[in-house]
């Protein structure tokens, strides 16, 4: 009998190890701070243990998802109704690694406040059991206000001058985010009710701050510095879409904006047009999953 416990313990362990390394996720995320309402991006490594090809697609017999679990302050984010990480389609050989960059705040609301707890799981019909990766913890944060703009909604149609409707407004937010070393600069649109776009116009460079200006039309314009020498040009409409994005570097003078308080116009001045792969080299695009 003595000798049995023993052996059947290690059979147990064998059977438990056999379970979880017939699938290895593993899930990272680039940082573990987000402004709110930005895009979420997580990646996610898979490896195949099983020893045979595992097929995700619409059959019973063949059927396999990627899902996520997210929590915000341990209270579980539940998935949006039909936005299941699509894995229909692939086949996953045996002993085959697979990486993805999967946008998760398409799949699970993470627009609240403070810190989630975040792992990644795959089932399969051909396996009995789900397999899951480590948590992984980050924040989602308001940032730090540094200008914001209240703006009307110009009135392109032209209305009876007999009708003088309300103007409808939106408002133009910087903020501030620390990212480990890095003070980051985001550019957020919105009104009382919707985002309409949020995203990264640059990092803080020493003492060096983003101008920003709006026209007569109530575009933002911005010039950010890149470096000490370097200016990125910016000209974002209402919708939150970049209508121009150039460079600019200091000659015998520095960029600058300038607004004519006469029409409104607000122009880039001084310095002059930065060449790509000469003066500065273009960043790369990377293209993600949905």
């Amino acid at each position: 009998m003595k000798k049995i416990l023993p052996l059947l313990l290690m059979m147990l362990v064998g059977l438990a190890w056999q379970a979880q390394a017939q699938m290895l996720v593993e899930l990272s995320f680039p940082r573990r701070t987000y402004m709110q309402y930005e895009k979420i991006i997580a990646h996610v490594k898979m490896r195949n243990y099983s020893g045979q090809p595992l097929i995700f697609g619409q059959g019973e017999s063949v059927s396999g998802k990627l899902c996520f679990d997210v929590r915000l302050n341990g209270k579980i984010m539940p998935a949006y109704s039909n936005r299941e990480y699509p894995m229909k389609g692939i086949i996953f050989q045996a002993g085959e690694t697979r990486e993805f960059d999967v946008i998760i705040s398409n799949y699970h609301k993470m627009t609240g406040l403070g810190m989630y707890t975040v792992h990644a799981y795959v089932q399969h019909s051909q396996m009995k059991h789900e397999f899951k990766s480590q948590d992984v913890r980050l924040e989602v944060t308001p940032g730090t206000v540094t200008w914001t703009r209240k703006v009307g909604i110009p009135d392109v149609i032209g209305k009876k001058k007999d009708v003088l409707p309300q103007v409808a407004t939106r408002t133009f937010t910087i903020r501030q985010l620390r990212e480990n070393a890095d003070t980051v600069y985001y550019v957020i649109v919105e009104d009382e009710k919707r985002v309409y776009a949020i995203f990264s116009v640059g990092k803080k460079i020493g003492q060096e701050s983003i101008r920003a200006e709006v026209d007569m039309l109530s575009r933002l314009h911005l010039l950010v510095p890149v470096s000490p020498k370097l200016f990125r040009n910016l000209v974002i409409n209402l919708d939150g879409k970049v209508e121009k994005d150039q460079m600019y570097k200091t000659t015998s003078s520095v960029p600058s904006l300038s607004l004519d308080r006469s029409t409104g116009q607000v122009f880039t001045v001084g310095g002059a047009e930065a060449l790509v792969d000469i003066d500065y080299r273009a960043p790369e695009e990377k293209s993600l999953k949905k």
